[in-house]
């Protein structure tokens, strides 16, 4: 099942706020390594990494579940190629990845939601030099859950190498079928609207969801409280504007983002850092050599597509995903971009109102180092470490 490219838009600028719920799993010795895992985790909440010797748990700063990283020597038998002598035949491991990585989750995604098999659905298939990407989105009956992602990444043989993500363990899930009416909501929403700005505003999109609101602020319970709303996203071009959620059941708004740019006008730079490109490696801005152009950068020159060494669009990623961050910070924090001024770039570095960033930092095109780093307001970024969280986590340090 995919849903449609609006959603998954949407989708992705909430997955970059949230945080993790707990564990899993089903086989008897796996379930044994979470059990170890968790006593852990209790006495050592902001533990970084439990290595269980076939996977290993990364831990965020509230000591829940952020990604796991499997032992491509020593896998756990979901992770490893369909085709191998002795294991049941789930899936073409290379033809088929999509099943490869949800055959995955069943064992393991209860990391992340209580029914995996129900409700982590393929949003998109991503596709590079050193594998493939399998992005879900969590659904409970069909409906969407708000702000949530879940990436599965595969090797080149079709074997799972990790998975990370950002997804709500449901309780108490309100009655999914809405007491009120799609119209009665974005009528509740344009009055709401009418208070507060003086441009008229347009409604885009009206679709029945579920909404956490402690989960999209980045509370760290795990006992998040969920309303059935409609979300409803109006704006006044060129200003910008919100998505309302609005409770399908009495009216009530649960939750607002703003997608104003209030803080300020993005200034974007984004370096393309592909390395060896000329014999030795350096991060280029504004660089066109053989009909690609490396990096990208304000006023906007466009998308000039895939980068032609690793095949992927990181710098066009990064370059998108800095308005979500932005705007988020502003609309929750009142902050002026990360550092006050607009921006991320330390002024000793260069002008404070900029938001520099790099991707493919790799020491060389097979390193895919997955690691991610903050230096004097630029976040840096390897092939395979572009995730919602992790950027979060890095603009953060500015």
């Amino acid at each position: 099942m995919f849903v449609t490219k609006a959603a998954c838009g949407i989708l992705k600028v909430f997955s970059l706020i949230a945080v993790l719920t707990a564990m899993l799993i089903t086989s008897q010795a796996v379930a044994q390594d979470v059990k170890s895992a968790d006593a852990d985790v209790a006495e050592n909440i902001g533990a970084e990494i439990i290595d269980s010797g076939r996977v290993k748990y990364h831990l965020d700063a509230f000591g829940k579940i952020s990604q796991i990283d499997v032992n491509a020597k020593n896998p756990p038998r979901a992770a490893r190629s369909a085709s191998r002598p002795g294991l049941a035949r789930v899936a073409d491991a290379v033809s088929e990845p999509v099943d490869v990585a949800q055959n995955f989750m069943r064992s393991f995604g209860r990391a992340w939601v209580n029914n995996p098999a129900a409700e982590l659905v393929t949003q998109r298939l991503e596709s590079d030099r050193f594998g493939q990407r399998v992005r879900m989105g969590q659904f409970y009956n069909g409906i969407r859950v708000v702000g949530t992602e879940v990436v599965v990444d595969l090797a080149q043989n079709g074997s799972v190498k990790r998975a990370q993500g950002n997804a709500i363990k449901l309780k108490n899930v309100p009655n999914v079928i809405p007491s009120i009416s799609a119209s009665k909501a974005q009528q509740i929403a344009s009055k709401i609207w009418a208070e507060s700005e003086v441009m008229p505003g347009e409604v885009h999109a009206n679709e029945l969801v579920l909404v956490a609101p402690s989960f999209l602020d980045g509370a760290s319970s795990s006992d998040h409280n969920t309303y059935l709303a409609y979300e409803i996203v109006m704006d006044a071009h060129p200003t910008g504007g919100f998505i309302y959620y609005v409770d399908a059941h009495n009216g009530e708004l649960r939750h607002t983002i703003s997608t104003t740019h209030g803080a300020g006008p993005l200034n974007r730079l984004i370096y393309d850092c592909t390395p060896y490109l000329f014999g030795f490696n350096a991060c280029y801005w504004n660089l066109t050599h053989n009909g690609y152009h490396y990096g990208r950068y304000e006023p906007d020159p466009g998308s000039w597509g895939m980068n032609p060494q690793y095949q992927a669009y990181d710098v066009d990623v990064m370059y998108d995903e800095f308005a979500p961050l932005h705007n988020w910070v502003f609309d929750r924090f009142g902050r002026n971009g990360g550092n006050f001024q607009n921006g991320t770039l330390d002024p000793s570095v260069g002008p404070p109102q900029w938001s520099h960033a790099a991707v493919y930092s790799d020491a060389n095109l097979g390193a895919n180092c997955l690691s991610a780093s903050f230096s004097r307001g630029r976040l840096n970024f390897c092939r395979g470490a572009l995730v919602p969280h992790v950027t979060g986590h890095e603009y953060a340090h500015s």
